[in-house]
């Protein structure tokens, strides 16, 4: 026990075997200016990460949106559509499947997606 304490104290990271599976990502020893360490981290604590997809067409639908007509003509009224304005923020196809396929195999089971991606 005063091993454990003596590499906390230094700073220096402590496994143990409940955290063995767990993934780090970055351990920072100091906090930022103006932050304060409130409490320490339970194996209950949840976290929510969301995730943004690279959307490649993105610049095509402002350039569309701001430079010509080309998505006015689509309708009477002057509007796109849900469906066209949803193709051009769609991610690639691969990059889904991609990202589940990494979190499934860092047993990443709770999650959920939003419009399909």
């Amino acid at each position: 026990m005063l091993l454990l304490s003596a590499l906390a104290l230094a700073g220096l990271p402590i496994v143990t075997l409940a955290a063995a599976n767990a993934v780090a990502i970055e351990d920072k020893t100091d906090l930022p200016v103006g932050w304060r360490l409130h409490d320490q981290a339970h194996d209950s604590d949840t976290l929510t990460i969301f995730l943004a997809l690279k959307q490649p067409r993105l610049q095509e639908l402002k350039t569309q949106l701001t430079q010509s007509n080309t998505l006015r003509k689509r309708d009477a009224a002057g509007h796109a559509s849900v469906q066209d304005i949803q193709g051009f923020r769609e991610p690639d196809g691969n990059a889904m499947p991609s990202v589940l396929e990494w979190l499934d195999s860092h047993g990443v089971q709770e999650r959920q997606t939003y419009d399909g991606w």
